[in-house]
């Protein structure tokens, strides 16, 4: 699929009214594309031109002469699965029962820590970032884990399951300088369990 031909799972106003409208438009319509245009002309004509994003993100990450191409796949990867993280608002929004469930228990002794993790790490996350919930395919023990710019848990062997955007642009705009505030009312409240689940299920069934 071109790398500019990438959709939003929803209406732009689908995340108020913890992300806007107009944010959205800024974020999935300029940054998004921006990522996208720029893989183009740094791909045209070369071996990575009709790779997926996955397989670029594996064959780049380590070699530096290669960073440019690294970020702005890793960085359009990254947003693919922050829109796919999120649902429209709600006021209960809880972690449905079954083996995720389970395996948040065990990780993390209930979804309340979780939660409280999760918060902790995208407000502390110092400059622009990823929080990550993601899961060892080998152990499937799930695991929070925060990286900076584009870096992400795929050149990690992890899977991910579900991400928070804490680059500026995701919430100046509605919230200015308070991440916090941003955070807290994505993570209660628009976090997508139900998808964060079927991932954890897929891995569970790999071999």
């Amino acid at each position: 699929m071109p790398f500019n031909n990438q959709n939003l799972p929803y209406a732009k106003n689908h995340l108020e009214p913890i992300i806007s409208e107009k944010t959205i438009e800024f974020h999935f319509g300029k940054h998004q594309n921006g990522y996208a245009d720029k893989l183009i002309s740094l791909t045209n004509n070369t071996k990575f031109e009709n790779m997926d994003l996955v397989s670029i993100i594996k064959e780049t990450a380590d070699d530096p002469s290669k960073t440019p191409i690294f970020n702005n796949a890793a960085q359009l990867w990254n947003h693919i699965l922050y829109w796919e993280s999120a649902r429209e608002y709600r006021e209960e929004n809880n972690i449905p029962n079954g083996e995720f469930s389970d395996a948040v228990n065990a990780s993390f002794g209930n979804e309340d820590n979780l939660k409280a993790e999760l918060l902790e790490a995208s407000v502390n996350l110092f400059g622009s970032g990823w929080v990550w919930l993601t899961v060892d395919p080998q152990t499937k023990n799930l695991k929070i884990l925060k990286t900076q710019n584009a870096n992400n848990p795929i050149t990690m062997n992890l899977e991910p399951l579900i991400t928070i955007d804490v680059w500026e642009h995701a919430y100046y705009l509605d919230y200015q300088n308070r991440r916090p505030d941003y955070a807290k009312g994505f993570i209660f409240h628009l976090l997508d369990w139900n998808a964060a689940q079927e991932k954890y299920l897929s891995v569970l069934q790999q071999k």
